[in-house]
């Protein structure tokens, strides 16, 4: 990071511990800085700044500000800061073609005051199997993918399928996909695109990328592509969207079972006689159609209307396979 950067910080810092004296280790430790050495040097560009910072050797000894300053903290939402701490690693990947360094060093300012763990742990942007590559590959897929569907770059990946499932990571070839959208979809991660060549919407899974890499050339977006759709079209629910108050009607077994094991964000749990009414916020419709098939007739949705009919579409899909089977 920039000796302007590193100084932000670390004023941020003695800020926030504004009545006690931090000691070069603590504070190179913070900035995460192999050695004390730069911490005088950014002490002085802060001192340069105008904040006069106290000095103290010996035991207990350090740095402290003399007097309390503010920093520019703008009024933001988490998900605003998520949404810029993700621009800042995508502007950090692109800084030749976004057209300035000033983007990315204003960025680099703005979010130096986030909680960085804070901020890493609610990102979330993964959730993978054991057995698949480490989070820390699967980030930077995430980066690069979001780069280039921010862009509109191509992307030139490796992609482990079914179908090639028996091949080792350098067996596999690579092909060049024109990445329309990333989606959560069912706790995953999804990038959309359209082949021309199968002239149909392919939704790729993060966790079997092997390998991704950006390239310089664009394509062309249709202007008629529509997320909620394309969703529809391939059979899913993303988890974002579908968040909704959802309002069941529970008899016998099924209102043990809720009573006991809750779903959802529970709003109201009504007794009408024999009947439960039942009504929760619940993402997705994955622990709604658990519940149907768990407790079958006992367990009916009364609202609203567009996941009562993909219920019952489920349920009658369902006895129709039983039947045959």
């Amino acid at each position: 990071m920039s000796r302007t950067t590193q100084s932000i910080k670390m004023l941020g810092y003695l800020q926030a511990h504004k009545h006690e004296y931090k000691s070069l280790l603590e504070i190179s430790e913070f900035l995460e800085e192999k050695t004390t050495r730069n911490v005088r040097n950014y002490k002085n560009e802060i001192h340069d700044a105008g904040y006069s910072i106290l000095s103290k050797k010996n035991t207990g000894g350090g740095y402290k500000l003399e007097s309390d300053c503010t920093l520019y903290q703008p009024n933001l939402t988490k998900d605003e800061k998520l949404a810029l701490y993700d621009l800042h690693k995508i502007v950090n990947l692109d800084k030749a073609n976004v057209g300035s360094k000033d983007t990315f060093s204003a960025l680099t300012k703005i979010i130096a005051s986030f909680d960085k763990e804070e901020l890493e742990s609610n990102l979330d942007v993964i959730q993978t199997h054991s057995e698949m590559k480490s989070s820390v590959e699967l980030n930077d897929f995430y980066t690069k993918l979001r780069l280039a569907v921010v862009y509109g770059y191509k992307i030139e990946a490796k992609y482990r399928s079914i179908k090639n499932n028996h091949l080792k990571d350098d067996e596999l070839s690579k092909k060049m996909i024109n990445p329309y959208d990333l989606v959560r979809v069912d706790g995953n991660w999804y990038c959309v695109t359209f082949s021309n060549k199968l002239h149909m919407t392919i939704a790729y899974k993060l966790n079997r990328f092997v390998e991704i890499e950006v390239t310089n050339e664009t394509f062309w977006r249709d202007p008629k592509y529509n997320l909620s759709s394309v969703i529809d079209e391939l059979g899913l629910i993303d988890d974002k969207q579908m968040q909704a108050r959802v309002k069941l009607e529970l008899k016998n077994e099924a209102i043990q079972g809720i009573t006991e094991n809750p779903v959802g964000i529970v709003h109201r749990m009504e007794p009408m006689g024999d009947r439960l009414i039942y009504e929760a916020d619940i993402r997705g419709d994955y622990k709604i159609q658990e519940l149907c098939l768990k407790y079958g007739p006992d367990c009916t949705v009364l609202g609203p209307k567009k996941v009562k009919d993909r219920m019952d579409h489920l349920i009658k899909e369902m006895y129709k396979k039983i039947s045959t089977d």
